[in-house]
């Protein structure tokens, strides 16, 4: 998923996922991955989001 690029579907389906959250967004994705890709907008949200703290357990099942 390459939001880098303008006419890429995966920033189509980011921005539409952040436009429609009511309340909350639930990303399902390797952080460590993403939080190394420069200029990724999911990295960006991803950053934004550090300093909530999540509400649901980071146990893996």
């Amino acid at each position: 998923m390459d939001s880098t690029n303008q006419t890429s579907r995966g920033l189509n389906l980011i921005n539409t996922a952040v436009s429609r959250a009511k309340k909350n967004l639930i990303i399902v994705c390797n952080q460590d991955f993403w939080m190394r890709q420069q200029g990724q907008l999911l990295k960006d949200l991803l950053t934004i989001s550090q300093p909530y703290p999540l509400n649901v357990p980071t146990k893996v099942f």
